[in-house]
């Protein structure tokens, strides 16, 4: 029960911050205000690394018996 007086105390000054930094921004009607409406578009993703291609050596071959 000690610590619910300092929890108390840390929240009421974190209200007390937040209070002020919202108001540090000034009135809304200062502000122009936009407001974007529409659908997003859902586009296909496609691998955009192209393909690698390897070269076989000489040596891998004979090892392998190909």
């Amino acid at each position: 029960m000690d610590r619910s007086n300092d929890q108390v105390a840390r929240v009421r000054a974190a209200k007390g911050a937040a209070q002020r930094e919202m108001e540090s921004f000034g009135d809304v009607s200062e502000y122009d205000i936009t407001i974007l409406q529409g659908q997003l578009k859902v586009e296909p993703v496609s691998a955009s690394q192209s393909s690698l291609e390897f070269q076989v050596d000489d040596d891998t071959e004979q090892k392998d018996g190909v």
